[in-house]
């Protein structure tokens, strides 16, 4: 829990979900994305949608 005593940390995190969101077409502020509850984030990933990833480009 030591990660979140960072403002910083905690800013990358509503970064991601600002990115996210317009990323699915939701018309969001950075505002917005900081004071989203961590608790309610989830990360969904629609059929067809998986990237597979190449173990030679690992």
């Amino acid at each position: 829990m030591d990660m979140f005593d960072s403002v910083e940390t905690l800013e990358t995190f509503a970064a991601l979900v600002f990115l996210c969101k317009r990323r699915a077409g939701e018309p969001v502020t950075f505002d917005e994305a900081c004071s989203v509850s961590l608790a309610s984030v989830g990360l969904e990933v629609e059929d067809g949608e998986a990237v597979e990833v190449d173990p030679k480009d690992q």
